[in-house]
Protein backbone atom coordinates (compact mmCIF):
# COMPACT_ATOMS: atom_id res chain seq x y z
CA UNK A 1 0.00 0.00 0.00
CA UNK A 2 3.08 1.93 1.09
CA UNK A 3 4.85 1.56 -2.79
CA UNK A 4 1.03 2.35 -4.22
CA UNK A 5 0.69 5.48 -2.66
CA UNK A 6 4.17 6.19 -3.59
CA UNK A 7 3.68 6.04 -7.12
CA UNK A 8 0.06 7.55 -6.87
CA UNK A 9 1.87 10.77 -5.47
CA UNK A 10 4.81 10.58 -8.03
CA UNK A 11 2.14 10.50 -10.82
CA UNK A 12 0.13 13.43 -9.38
CA UNK A 13 3.13 15.76 -8.90
CA UNK A 14 3.98 14.67 -12.15
CA UNK A 15 0.61 15.87 -13.70
CA UNK A 16 0.95 18.87 -11.91
CA UNK A 17 4.01 19.87 -13.45
CA UNK A 18 3.63 19.01 -16.54
CA UNK A 19 -0.04 20.87 -16.18
CA UNK A 20 1.99 24.24 -14.84
CA UNK A 21 4.75 23.62 -17.50
CA UNK A 22 1.78 23.33 -20.42
CA UNK A 23 0.18 26.66 -18.88
CA UNK A 24 3.41 28.23 -18.94
CA UNK A 25 4.07 27.49 -22.12
CA UNK A 26 0.46 28.33 -23.19
CA UNK A 27 1.17 32.09 -21.04
CA UNK A 28 4.14 32.39 -23.20
CA UNK A 29 3.40 31.41 -26.79
CA UNK A 30 -0.04 34.26 -25.53
CA UNK A 31 2.92 37.01 -24.39
CA UNK A 32 4.68 36.30 -27.67
CA UNK A 33 1.31 36.59 -29.82
CA UNK A 34 0.32 39.78 -27.83
CA UNK A 35 4.06 40.96 -28.79
CA UNK A 36 3.85 40.35 -32.09
CA UNK A 37 0.21 42.07 -32.40
CA UNK A 38 1.12 45.06 -30.61
CA UNK A 39 4.59 45.44 -32.76
CA UNK A 40 2.37 44.79 -35.89
CA UNK A 41 -0.10 47.76 -34.64
CA UNK A 42 2.46 49.95 -33.45
CA UNK A 43 3.88 50.00 -37.08
CA UNK A 44 0.64 50.42 -38.71
CA UNK A 45 -0.03 54.06 -36.59
CA UNK A 46 3.70 55.00 -37.74
CA UNK A 47 3.33 54.16 -41.67
CA UNK A 48 0.00 56.19 -41.03
CA UNK A 49 1.25 59.03 -39.23
CA UNK A 50 4.56 59.26 -41.45
CA UNK A 51 2.08 59.76 -44.23
CA UNK A 52 0.14 61.94 -42.31
CA UNK A 53 3.28 64.15 -42.10
CA UNK A 54 4.79 64.36 -45.59
CA UNK A 55 1.16 65.62 -46.36
CA UNK A 56 1.23 68.28 -43.77
CA UNK A 57 5.19 68.74 -45.37
CA UNK A 58 3.47 69.47 -48.71
CA UNK A 59 0.74 72.43 -46.93
CA UNK A 60 3.32 73.98 -44.70
CA UNK A 61 6.01 74.20 -47.92
CA UNK A 62 2.90 75.65 -50.06
CA UNK A 63 1.59 78.31 -47.04
CA UNK A 64 5.15 78.92 -45.96
CA UNK A 65 5.87 79.91 -49.62
CA UNK A 66 3.06 82.79 -49.60
CA UNK A 67 4.24 84.39 -46.56
CA UNK A 68 7.69 84.34 -48.09
CA UNK A 69 6.76 86.00 -51.10
CA UNK A 70 4.50 88.69 -48.95
CA UNK A 71 7.85 89.64 -46.48
CA UNK A 72 9.70 90.10 -49.76
CA UNK A 73 6.52 92.73 -51.02
CA UNK A 74 6.70 94.15 -47.58
CA UNK A 75 10.30 94.55 -47.81
CA UNK A 76 9.65 96.42 -50.98
CA UNK A 77 6.73 99.14 -50.07
CA UNK A 78 8.58 100.03 -46.88
CA UNK A 79 10.49 103.26 -48.17
CA UNK A 80 9.14 102.65 -51.95
CA UNK A 81 9.28 105.85 -54.10
CA UNK A 82 6.22 105.14 -55.98
CA UNK A 83 7.70 107.88 -59.01
CA UNK A 84 10.27 105.71 -59.58
CA UNK A 85 8.15 102.43 -59.95
CA UNK A 86 4.89 101.45 -62.63
CA UNK A 87 1.61 101.80 -62.00
CA UNK A 88 1.16 97.87 -62.48
CA UNK A 89 4.03 97.15 -60.23
CA UNK A 90 2.80 99.31 -57.49
CA UNK A 91 -0.79 97.90 -57.89
CA UNK A 92 0.72 94.39 -57.83
CA UNK A 93 2.65 94.60 -54.83
CA UNK A 94 -0.70 96.18 -52.79
CA UNK A 95 -2.88 93.50 -53.58
CA UNK A 96 0.35 90.84 -52.50
CA UNK A 97 0.16 92.48 -49.48
CA UNK A 98 -3.05 92.08 -48.05
CA UNK A 99 -2.78 88.32 -48.50
CA UNK A 100 -3.58 86.35 -45.49
CA UNK A 101 -2.48 82.87 -45.56
CA UNK A 102 -2.77 79.84 -42.36
CA UNK A 103 -1.47 75.91 -41.67
CA UNK A 104 -3.83 74.05 -41.04
CA UNK A 105 -2.13 70.78 -40.28
CA UNK A 106 -3.99 67.33 -40.44
CA UNK A 107 -4.20 65.52 -36.66
CA UNK A 108 -6.29 62.86 -37.22
CA UNK A 109 -4.06 60.18 -36.43
CA UNK A 110 -1.41 62.16 -34.85
CA UNK A 111 -4.70 62.72 -31.91
CA UNK A 112 -6.08 59.19 -32.31
CA UNK A 113 -2.21 58.27 -31.33
CA UNK A 114 -1.78 60.66 -28.63
CA UNK A 115 -5.08 60.73 -27.03
CA UNK A 116 -5.41 56.74 -26.81
CA UNK A 117 -2.21 55.78 -25.67
CA UNK A 118 -1.07 53.87 -28.70
CA UNK A 119 1.97 55.85 -28.60
CA UNK A 120 3.03 53.53 -25.37
CA UNK A 121 3.27 50.99 -28.74
CA UNK A 122 6.56 52.23 -30.05
CA UNK A 123 9.11 50.80 -27.99
CA UNK A 124 11.74 53.59 -28.80
CA UNK A 125 11.72 56.62 -25.68
CA UNK A 126 13.40 58.94 -28.14
CA UNK A 127 11.05 58.88 -30.95
CA UNK A 128 7.83 59.12 -28.41
CA UNK A 129 9.33 62.27 -26.71
CA UNK A 130 9.34 63.61 -30.21
CA UNK A 131 6.29 62.71 -31.45
CA UNK A 132 4.51 63.58 -27.95
CA UNK A 133 6.50 67.57 -28.75
CA UNK A 134 5.46 67.59 -32.02
CA UNK A 135 1.57 69.58 -31.17
CA UNK A 136 3.19 72.03 -29.01
CA UNK A 137 5.51 73.31 -31.71
CA UNK A 138 2.80 73.37 -34.09
CA UNK A 139 0.62 75.21 -31.92
CA UNK A 140 3.52 77.90 -31.42
CA UNK A 141 3.85 77.92 -35.18
CA UNK A 142 0.06 78.61 -35.88
CA UNK A 143 0.00 80.84 -32.89
CA UNK A 144 2.08 83.06 -34.91
CA UNK A 145 0.04 83.02 -38.01
CA UNK A 146 -2.74 84.16 -35.72
CA UNK A 147 -1.08 87.20 -34.81
CA UNK A 148 -0.38 87.90 -38.35
CA UNK A 149 -4.09 87.30 -39.40
CA UNK A 150 -5.33 89.28 -36.43
CA UNK A 151 -3.05 92.13 -37.50
CA UNK A 152 -4.14 91.90 -40.94
CA UNK A 153 -7.87 91.81 -40.19
CA UNK A 154 -7.88 94.75 -37.71
CA UNK A 155 -5.20 96.98 -39.41
CA UNK A 156 -4.26 96.51 -42.78
CA UNK A 157 -7.94 95.35 -44.06
CA UNK A 158 -9.89 98.62 -43.24
CA UNK A 159 -6.78 100.76 -44.49
CA UNK A 160 -6.72 99.00 -47.64
CA UNK A 161 -10.38 99.34 -47.69
CA UNK A 162 -11.49 102.77 -46.98
CA UNK A 163 -7.51 104.21 -49.16
CA UNK A 164 -7.80 101.98 -52.39
CA UNK A 165 -9.72 100.46 -54.77
CA UNK A 166 -10.72 97.02 -56.02
CA UNK A 167 -12.03 95.77 -59.09
CA UNK A 168 -14.05 92.98 -60.52
CA UNK A 169 -12.71 94.05 -64.47
CA UNK A 170 -10.08 96.08 -65.75
CA UNK A 171 -9.75 99.48 -64.82
CA UNK A 172 -10.67 102.23 -66.61
CA UNK A 173 -8.29 105.48 -67.91
CA UNK A 174 -10.20 107.99 -65.32
CA UNK A 175 -9.53 105.05 -62.89
CA UNK A 176 -6.07 104.22 -63.97
CA UNK A 177 -5.17 107.83 -63.19
CA UNK A 178 -6.84 108.40 -60.47
CA UNK A 179 -5.60 105.36 -58.24
CA UNK A 180 -2.33 106.15 -59.73
CA UNK A 181 -2.66 109.83 -57.77
CA UNK A 182 -3.45 107.42 -54.73
CA UNK A 183 -0.54 105.22 -54.35
CA UNK A 184 1.77 108.74 -55.18
CA UNK A 185 0.27 110.49 -52.03
CA UNK A 186 -0.85 106.86 -49.70
CA UNK A 187 2.38 104.75 -50.48
CA UNK A 188 5.37 106.71 -49.12
CA UNK A 189 2.80 108.66 -46.16
CA UNK A 190 4.04 108.32 -42.70
CA UNK A 191 0.76 106.20 -41.77
CA UNK A 192 1.04 103.68 -44.69
CA UNK A 193 4.83 102.98 -44.16
CA UNK A 194 4.07 102.73 -40.18
CA UNK A 195 1.69 99.72 -41.30
CA UNK A 196 3.62 97.71 -43.40
CA UNK A 197 6.39 98.20 -40.94
CA UNK A 198 4.37 96.93 -38.33
CA UNK A 199 2.86 94.11 -40.74
CA UNK A 200 6.53 92.71 -40.99
CA UNK A 201 7.07 92.32 -37.34
CA UNK A 202 3.95 90.89 -37.09
CA UNK A 203 5.42 87.75 -39.00
CA UNK A 204 8.32 87.66 -37.16
CA UNK A 205 7.80 84.54 -35.43
CA UNK A 206 6.24 82.84 -38.60
CA UNK A 207 10.36 83.10 -40.30
CA UNK A 208 11.37 81.67 -36.40
CA UNK A 209 9.06 79.02 -35.55
CA UNK A 210 8.25 78.12 -39.44
CA UNK A 211 11.83 76.14 -39.90
CA UNK A 212 11.94 74.54 -36.75
CA UNK A 213 8.43 72.89 -37.01
CA UNK A 214 9.37 71.47 -41.22
CA UNK A 215 12.68 70.09 -39.38
CA UNK A 216 10.81 68.75 -36.83
CA UNK A 217 8.16 67.06 -39.45
CA UNK A 218 11.17 65.52 -41.41
CA UNK A 219 13.14 63.95 -38.21
CA UNK A 220 10.52 62.41 -37.31
CA UNK A 221 9.64 61.05 -40.58
CA UNK A 222 13.39 59.63 -40.87
CA UNK A 223 13.03 58.47 -37.18
CA UNK A 224 10.15 56.18 -38.26
CA UNK A 225 11.63 55.12 -41.00
CA UNK A 226 15.12 54.25 -39.20
CA UNK A 227 12.62 52.63 -36.46
CA UNK A 228 10.98 50.33 -38.44
CA UNK A 229 13.94 49.46 -40.39
CA UNK A 230 15.35 48.12 -37.27
CA UNK A 231 12.46 46.33 -36.12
Amino acid sequence: MENKTGKYLKYAIGEIVLVVIGILIALQINNWNQQKISKSEGHKILISLRSELKDNIIQFDSIYAYHTIRDSVLNRLIDLNPKLENFESQDSLIKKADWTWTFNPSTGVYNSIINSGKIELVNNDELKIKIAKLKDIMDDYIDDEIILLEYTSQHIEPLFANTFSYYMRPRTKKERARDSIIYLNVIPSRTFQNQMIFLKYSSTGIFEEGPVLRNEFVTIIEMIDKYLETK
